[in-house]
């Protein structure tokens, strides 16, 4: 049965991973039903035990991530893909799959950072701008439509190999 599980979750994890990288969401279809497939699966393989441990995964998966959404650091889609991954994987490893996630995220955020290239044009223009506005007073420039979206990075990128590492930690073990 721990086979079945490990690909069940490789499966639902890269249809996450597919889904938050083509369309930049996780949908509620996805997250529900590897949710109620890891409960499943968890009390079939191992009863009362297994709903237990299914049960108190979800609850960290969404305790553990709930505020970094507050903060607005992740999405919804990416709380409730955690908190369907405690349903399989239980407490501990989704405590250690959040940890290896953050830790790559921190990671690949600085790669992002210094790839997207148009953030330190739009600082020097926003700089430049504040500059003509303490010279000459001139306010014409506010009233453009300069607003631009703040790049996220998908967190899929920093979770699917998360759930790598975690994988070969569970071999190595």
């Amino acid at each position: 049965m721990g086979m079945l599980i490990g690909a069940g979750f490789t499966l639902l994890w890269s249809l996450a991973l597919w889904t938050d990288l083509k369309e930049r969401k996780i949908p509620n279809w996805l997250t529900c039903g590897f949710a109620i497939a890891g409960v499943t699966l968890q009390v079939s393989s191992d009863g009362w035990t297994g709903l237990q441990s299914s049960c108190l995964g979800m609850g960290i998966g969404l305790a553990i991530t709930l505020p970094f959404y507050l903060f607005r650091a992740v999405g919804a889609g990416d709380v409730k893909l955690f908190w369907a991954a405690g349903a399989w994987i239980g407490a501990w490893h989704a405590i250690l799959l959040w940890g290896y996630t953050i830790l790559l995220a921190g990671c690949i955020g600085i790669v992002w950072l210094i790839w997207e290239e148009h953030r330190t044009k739009r600082m020097r223009n926003w700089c430049l701008q504040l500059l003509l506005l303490v010279s000459t007073r001139d306010r014409a420039w506010l009233s453009g439509p300069s607003r631009q979206r703040v790049a996220k990075m998908p967190l899929m990128l920093a979770a699917a190999p998360g759930a790598v590492l975690l994988y070969l930690r569970h071999i190595f073990e």
